[in-house]
C-alpha cells in the first residue's frame, strides 16, 4: 500500500488516512511485536506482558485495550502450543476490563490528513 503512494487510503477500520497513516500502523505493530516478543523470552503471559508494554506514542490511540490481543496473536505466531481462548472469554479483551484497569481514556487516532 506504501508503495502505491496514494494520497488517500480507505481502510477497513479507522479514519481515512494517506501513507502516513500506514506507516503509523505499521510501527505500532512492529513496537507490540517486539515488546510481545521480548516478554515471551522473558517467559512472561500474554496477559502480563499486555500489562507490562509502553504503548509509548500509540497510547492514545482509540481502542488501546486491542494490545491484548495483538499481544495474544504475536504470543500464538511464537508458539502455537499457546492455549486459544474465545475472543471475548478472557477478562483482559474485554472493552471494560483492560482499559479501565489502565485508565485509558477516549482518545482519538491521528488521522495523518
Amino acid at each position: 500500500m506504501i508503495a502505491l503512494d496514494a494520497p488517500t487510503v480507505v481502510p477497513g477500520h479507522g479514519p481515512i488516512t494517506d501513507g502516513d497513516g500506514i506507516r503509523a500502523v505499521r510501527g505500532y505493530l512492529v513496537h507490540i511485536a517486539e515488546q510481545a516478543e521480548a516478554a515471551y523470552r522473558k517467559g512472561l503471559s500474554f496477559v502480563e506482558a499486555a500489562d507490562t508494554i509502553d504503548l509509548g506514542e500509540y497510547a492514545s490511540w482509540l481502542d488501546a485495550e486491542r494490545v491484548v490481543i495483538n499481544v495474544y496473536t504475536r504470543y500464538r505466531e511464537l508458539d502455537s502450543d499457546t492455549p486459544q481462548f474465545p475472543r471475548w472469554g478472557c477478562w483482559p479483551c474485554r472493552p471494560s476490563g483492560w482499559p479501565s484497569a489502565h485508565k485509558v481514556g477516549s482518545a482519538s487516532r491521528p488521522s495523518h490528513n
